[in-house]
């Protein structure tokens, strides 16, 4: 809940490719200007998931954007998990547009 991204390639089956498409997705956002929207307003402490399986939970599902936008709110619809419509949760977001930010 520190902000720690970890990486699944270490699973059998699944070799280095995997861990550059996750870090060319998760780093390189912030390198094109954009950041995790969850993260941004609700910060690293806070406990969210969005796929769960075999009971283990995991943030899998991001929404990104750029400093243009400002977030109001922004969460996951875990519910939908539960009642077995899928194993990962809507996330959602809240934005308004901002030209004039342009930045966090």
């Amino acid at each position: 809940m520190d902000g720690t991204v970890t990486y699944w390639d270490g699973k059998p089956g699944r070799g280095p490719a995997l861990r550059v498409a996750e870090q060319a997705i998760i780093k390189g956002a912030g390198e094109h200007g954009l950041r995790d929207v969850f993260w941004k307003h609700r910060g690293h402490g806070v406990e969210a998931f969005s796929h769960r399986v075999a009971g283990t939970e995991r943030r899998y599902d991001h929404v990104f954007a750029s400093g243009h936008f400002a977030t109001c709110d922004s969460g996951y619809y875990v519910e939908w998990m539960d009642g077995s419509m899928s194993d990962h949760a809507v996330v959602w977001a809240k934005m308004e547009w901002a030209p004039h930010r342009a930045r966090w």
